[in-house]
C-alpha cells in the first residue's frame, strides 16, 4: 500500500462511481475529497491544496476541460486526469493538449489508474525539483557571474597594490637599517640601565641603612631629653618659674615630636628594606581596642571629642601581628582625632565579610576631597587644612599603616565627603579556629 499524503480531488457525478474510485485512492494512502458538481470544484480549489485532479469530461453545470484549464492556472503541476464513458480520440486528444496528464475510458482499471497517480507525482515531483535546480543554477550563474566582476576587480587592484608594496619594501629596507643601528644602540643603554638600577638599589638599601642607624642613634639622647625635660616639670630639680616651665614644655614638646618622626622614618626604612618581621599569631581585636580606649581617652578628652566602639558579637580571631595592628589603629585614631574639630565624634567598627575580617575607623571631622585621597598613602603626604597644620605630624602615618596592613594580605583604603567625614577601613585574615 502507498503511503502518501498527496490529496486527490474526484469529480464525478454519479454517486456509485465516484464512491467506488474514491474508495479505491483511500485505501491506497491518498487523502481523497470527492465532488458531485463542477462548482464545488472550483470553490474546493480555492480553499484547499491539491496534488491530482481527477474529473469526468462531462459533467451537469462545468465541462471538464474548464476544470482542466482553472487547475492549471492555479497550480501548473498539477496532474489532471480526464474520465468519459464515451470515448472518443478528438475529445482525449484535446484534453491532452490543453494539458490533461492521462485520458481513461469508464469503467476505470484500478491497477491502472494507481499507476498513473503514481507515476503523475512522481514527475511532478520531479519537475519540481527540476525548477528549484533551474533556478538554483540560475542563482549560482548570477553569482559566479559577480565574483569573476569582483575578482578582475581584485585582481587589478591586487597589481596597483604589489607596486605600492614594492615600493613600500624599499622604504622599509632602508628604515630597517636605521632600526638595526637603533637597536644596538637601545642594547646598550639597556645594559647600563640594568648597571644603574643595580647602583640605585645599593643606593637605596644604603639610604635605609643610614636612615636606620641614624634614628637608632638619634632616640638615645632625645629620649634623655625628654625623659629629663619631664623631671624637670616634675620639680624634681628645684622650683621653676613661669617662663622656664613654657621653655622646658617647648622643649619636651618639640623631642615628642621628633622623636615620633624618627620612629616613623626608622619604621618605613625597616619596611623598605625588606627588615620588617612580622610576628602573626591568632589574636583578638576587641582586646587591642579595649587597651587603646584607655590609652586614648585622655587625648580625646582634651579636646572634648567622643569615642564609640562597635565591635559585632562573636567576632573570630584574626591572624596577626599583635604590635602591628596596635601600630595602624593608633596612626587612623591620631589622623581621625587631628583632623576633627573640637568636639567631634571617633568610632571604631569591627564586622566580618566571608573569610574576612574589616575594621574601620571614622570620624565626622572635616573629610577629604576626592583629588587627595589617592594621594594620602604616599610618603610625607600633608593635607593643606588648618587642623593639619595646628595639630602638626609626620605624613609617614598613613603610608606605615598601607604597608603593614598589605604585609598581612590585607586591604585598606578610605571613603570621604569633604565637609562631613571621613572612613579609613582595612581587612585582615581570620583565624582557622572557632569564634570567641
Amino acid at each position: 500500500m502507498i503511503k502518501t499524503t498527496a490529496t486527490i480531488i474526484v469529480v464525478e457525478d454519479e454517486a456509485g462511481t465516484r464512491a467506488t474510485l474514491s474508495g479505491i485512492l483511500e485505501d491506497s494512502g491518498y487523502k481523497v475529497i470527492g465532488l458531485e458538481r463542477g462548482a464545488d470544484v472550483l470553490e474546493t480549489m480555492r480553499r484547499n491544496s491539491f496534488d491530482v485532479i481527477i474529473t469526468d469530461i462531462r459533467l451537469p453545470d462545468v465541462s471538464g476541460l474548464e476544470i482542466l484549464e482553472l487547475a492549471k492556472e492555479k497550480n501548473p503541476d498539477v496532474a489532471v486526469i480526464m474520465m468519459t464513458g464515451y470515448a472518443s480520440v478528438e475529445t482525449a486528444v484535446e484534453a491532452v493538449n490543453q494539458g490533461a496528464y492521462a485520458y481513461f475510458i469508464k469503467p476505470v482499471n484500478p491497477d491502472e489508474i494507481k499507476t498513473t497517480i503514481a507515476n503523475a507525482l512522481k514527475q511532478r515531483r520531479l519537475s519540481v525539483e527540476n525548477k528549484k535546480l533551474v533556478e538554483s543554477l540560475q542563482h549560482s550563474s548570477k553569482l559566479l557571474f559577480k565574483a569573476n566582476g569582483k575578482l578582475q576587480t581584485e585582481i587589478t587592484e591586487r597589481k596597483r597594490r604589489e607596486g605600492e608594496l614594492q615600493e613600500k619594501n624599499e622604504q622599509l629596507d632602508a628604515q630597517n637599517e636605521e632600526l638595526q643601528s637603533l637597536s644596538q644602540e637601545l642594547i646598550k643603554q639597556q645594559q647600563e640601565l640594568i648597571v644603574k638600577t643595580g647602583e640605585l638599589e645599593e643606593v637605596s638599601r644604603a639610604k635605609s641603612d643610614f636612615l636606620a642607624h641614624m634614628s637608632h642613634d638619634l632616640r638615645t639622647p632625645l629620649n634623655v631629653i625628654i625623659g629629663f625635660s619631664e623631671l624637670m616639670l616634675d620639680g624634681v630639680t628645684g622650683q621653676l618659674n613661669g617662663e622656664q616651665k613654657q621653655c622646658l614644655k617647648d622643649i619636651l614638646g618639640s623631642g615628642q615630636h621628633l622623636l615620633s618622626l624618627i620612629n616613623d622614618i626608622l619604621d618605613l626604612s625597616k619596611i623598605e628594606s625588606g627588615k620588617m618581621e612580622l610576628k602573626q599569631r591568632n589574636i583578638t581585636l576587641r582586646g587591642i581596642i579595649d587597651s587603646l580606649r584607655s590609652e586614648i581617652m585622655p587625648l580625646l578628652a582634651k579636646r572634648k571629642q567622643s569615642f564609640e566602639v562597635d565591635v559585632e558579637a562573636g567576632i573570630p580571631l584574626v591572624y596577626a601581628d599583635k604590635a602591628k595592628i596596635r601600630q595602624v589603629l593608633i596612626n587612623l585614631l591620631s589622623n581621625s582625632s587631628k583632623f576633627t574639630p573640637d568636639g567631634g565624634q571617633l568610632k571604631i567598627k569591627v564586622v566580618t565579610e566571608s573569610n574576612r575580617c574589616l575594621v574601620s575607623a571614622i570620624d565626622n571631622g572635616i573629610g577629604i576631597r576626592r583629588e587627595n585621597q589617592e594621594k594620602i598613602f604616599e610618603p610625607f603626604c600633608q593635607m593643606d587644612n588648618p587642623l593639619g597644620r595646628k595639630m602638626g605630624g609626620t605624613g609617614l602615618g598613613l603610608t606605615i599603616a598601607k604597608q603593614i596592613i598589605e604585609r598581612h594580605g590585607g586591604q585598606i583604603w578610605v571613603e570621604s565627603e569633604y565637609g562631613k567625614g571621613s572612613q579609613f577601613t582595612f581587612t585582615l585574615p581570620l583565624a582557622l579556629i572557632a569564634s570567641l
